[in-house]
């Protein structure tokens, strides 16, 4: 292993950058007494080790990269000596073990990024970081999260556990992160969630949980968590909701549970979402919507529902802004009936197997701005027809027909001309 030597005028150098270059080992040369540097970046330079004392010169370094090198292991005591530090990032090197004592002495650390590493399990390497912020781990091969791990944590606000092998959840995990906004569960194995598991996150407002094998959502798993206003739950394996799932989570603005295996959506599910903006149902099983208080904005893209009842949209859901049931099986947009929607301002209903003459029933929605019906079993459609019945749109979209797609005022004022 080459020895390397770096001489640096303090007074001229407070950020130091090696990038893709050879580095096997960090020189301790590049700190000496009183030295000025406060962002030292050794990114992708193939640094294989961390030794000893490397770093108790560092008096005034503050932010350190040592991502994309070949580091497999931290020692304990790796960094005493920069007790400045505010960030640490080690993402994507090849870490698999890390010291209970290797991040100790370091008070004002903030940020520490341990993502795209080999970790299994993490014991008390937290302790000792009492303003903690950012903490990031996704992507490692951790099985459990110890009920202590964030014991000494309770300044952290966003926490990233994705990418792991997590299959159950401890309650007692989370209790100390009151201050938590934002929080990462995708892409593990979990199966279930216990109730009330999350009931000390009182600040978090995101929770992404999509990517798991979750099968039922069950009533009283977001105890605890009223700020909430993002939730995603997308490719899992869920099959049903209870109907007060989201009881707890009056703030909540969007929920997505895309690509599952939901049949239908209980009545009452959204009784309480008083703020919620936008639902995604994306690749269920869904066959028929039960009436219920879906709010603004509905996707409904490559579900199975075959018929689509305008009329019965505009009774059941008065306060939908925006419809997207695109790409799904739908035949029929129900009975000829005058439709009074008082709020649909967009509705994407393309790539079904529509006829003209269903087609001609969004003639009866006058607030649509926005429509989209390209790729289904129209020859000719009435454009100037549609037009006129529909004063406020300004933008047709017919892709996969002959047209691909039509700005409505242009076509006025060649009409005119």
């Amino acid at each position: 292993m080459p020895h390397v030597t770096v001489h640096l005028n303090p007074d001229y150098y407070i950020q130091v950058n090696f990038l893709d270059s050879t580095i096997p080992v960090v020189p301790k040369s590049i700190f000496v007494d009183d030295d000025n540097i406060q962002a030292l970046n050794i990114t992708n330079c193939a640094v294989e080790t961390l030794l000893p004392k490397t770093f108790e010169k560092a008096s005034s370094l503050e932010f350190l990269w040592l991502d994309d090198n070949k580091i497999k292991v931290l020692k304990e005591y790796t960094f005493q000596g920069a007790s400045k530090l505010k960030v640490i990032s080690l993402s994507n090197n090849r870490i698999r073990t890390v010291s209970q004592a290797a991040f100790r002495y370091l008070p004002n650390l903030e940020n520490l990024d341990l993502s795209k590493n080999q970790i299994k399990s993490l014991i008390a390497i937290l302790a000792n970081l009492p303003v903690l912020k950012r903490f990031s781990i996704e992507f490692n091969n951790l099985q459990t999260l110890d009920d202590n791990l964030f014991r000494n944590n309770t300044a952290l606000e966003m926490l990233w556990l994705q990418g792991n092998d997590l299959q159950h959840l401890n309650p007692a995990t989370f209790e100390p992160l009151g201050r938590l906004m934002y929080l990462d569960l995708s892409k593990n194995m979990l199966q279930t969630l216990d109730a009330h598991v999350f009931s000390n996150l009182g600040e978090i407002t995101e929770l992404y949980l999509s990517g798991n094998r979750i099968e039922h959502l069950k009533a009283g798993t977001l105890k605890g968590v009223p700020k909430l206003t993002i939730l995603y739950i997308d490719s899992n394996s869920v099959k049903s909701i209870d109907a007060h799932f989201l009881d707890d989570v009056p703030a909540l603005q969007t929920f997505s549970v895309n690509d599952n295996f939901l049949t239908t959506i209980p009545q009452e599910l959204f009784d309480r979402t008083l703020n919620l903006t936008e639902i995604s149902l994306i690749k269920n099983a869904i066959h028929k919507l039960q009436p219920g208080a879906f709010d603004r904005e509905l996707d409904l893209t490559l579900t199975r529902i075959t018929e689509l009842d305008l009329a019965r949209v505009a009774v059941l859901l008065p306060r939908l802004q925006v419809l997207d049931a695109s790409d799904c099986v739908i035949e029929s947009l129900g009975p000829i009936n005058n439709v009074n929607h008082n709020r649909l301002y967009s509705l994407d209903i393309s790539n079904n197997t529509l006829s003209v003459d269903e087609l001609r029933k969004v003639q009866n929605m006058p607030l649509l701005e926005s429509l989209t019906i390209g790729g289904n079993t129209m020859r000719n459609f009435e454009i100037v027809s549609l037009m006129e019945r529909l004063p406020q749109l300004n933008d047709l979209e017919l892709d996969g027909d002959d047209w691909n797609s039509l700005n409505i005022t242009d076509i006025m004022l060649n009409d005119t001309q």
